[in-house]
């Protein structure tokens, strides 16, 4: 799929001025017919102008593509409905939206996700003020829709940042719905098809690789919504972890990150996977692990999970 960036004016019929850039707000979605509307609904209701939404289906099997035609007819300026015929998977379907975003600044997020009306006035003050800035996200509320745990708040680990070392190392700083980023800072890939589901942690790397600035802004700004487990959920997360190795591997040599390779794979890969393990009581794959993991590499094993336990009780009292 070829992707064009275009920074011609937007179709949307709203006055666009140098304070108040255009902004794309690109919703991702696939058989999500119970939640779509909401997640509409929030980008609707935004406090700034002016915003276009553009949604992109990708070919779901429910009723996504008549609810998202109905809130297009009757939104026509706001709305640019992206209805595919052909099932892209998450990281094609993600550049079929950025293919037709024509803001200054992006956000995206899935169709199951709800934006709360102050995000993107927040975050587009914070990045006008230096154009060095590439991204910029926030905080979160995650929440249970089908089942009985109360809601959390989800404080960035790291609050500011430069550069794409520190996520390399450490991850995405902050939930993907959350961030906002500079058009002009997308590779001409947009996100990188070599990977399949980790594809927002490659492009975070990609926008600061340039050694643009990241930060966030104050405040809870969204909610991100987690579907409940099983066999699927955890297929997923062993898959996750697979594609998150693949992102060190391009990263470290796009960026000449090699000396980082070691301590990020075992951030990233090697510890998420032991405390996955635990948690869903697959005692016998952690034990096995976690020796493995301990022998290999003791040094750097047992310094990376005293760095991720300190980096977790910073956060907790990162209540911004």
């Amino acid at each position: 799929m070829s992707l064009s960036y275009s920074n011609k004016e937007s179709r949307v019929s709203q006055t666009v001025s140098t304070s108040h850039p255009l902004v794309s707000i690109a919703i991702v979605s696939y058989n999500q017919e119970r939640f779509i509307a909401e997640a509409i609904q929030g980008a609707i209701a935004q406090d700034y102008r002016p915003i276009e939404i553009v949604i992109a289906d990708d070919c779901s099997t429910d009723n996504t593509p008549n609810i998202i035609r109905e809130f297009s007819t009757k939104y026509p300026d706001l709305i640019v409905a992206l209805l595919g015929s052909e099932n892209l998977g998450v990281t094609g379907n993600s550049n079929r939206a950025l293919s037709a975003c024509k803001g200054k600044y992006i956000n995206m997020l899935g169709g199951d996700d709800i934006l709360l009306p102050k995000k993107i006035s927040s975050q587009v003050d914070w990045m006008e003020q230096d154009a060095n800035r590439v991204f910029c996200g926030h905080a979160c509320e995650i929440f249970y829709d089908e089942e009985a745990i109360p809601p959390k708040v989800a404080y960035p680990f790291f609050t500011f940042g430069k550069g794409p070392k520190q996520i390399f190392m450490n991850g995405p700083p902050y939930l993907a719905l959350s961030v906002l980023f500079r058009k002009s800072a997308l590779p001409p890939y947009g996100f990188d098809k070599n990977i399949l589901i980790a594809s927002d942690f490659m492009l975070w790397i990609d926008l600061a690789g340039g050694g643009g600035l990241w930060g966030c802004v104050n405040g809870v700004h969204a909610r991100y919504r987690k579907h409940s487990g099983g066999l699927s959920h955890i297929s997923r997360q062993e898959n996750l972890l697979i594609d998150t190795e693949q992102v060190i591997k391009i990263a470290s040599a796009r960026y000449k990150l090699y000396g980082y390779q070691n301590i990020s794979i075992m951030n990233l890969c090697t510890i998420p996977k032991l405390v996955f393990f635990f948690k869903k009581r697959m005692l016998f794959r952690f034990a096995s692990e976690f020796t493995s993991s301990l022998l290999k590499n003791p040094i750097v094993f047992t310094s990376c999970c005293l760095r991720i336990l300190a980096r977790r009780r910073k956060s907790r009292r990162n209540k911004f």
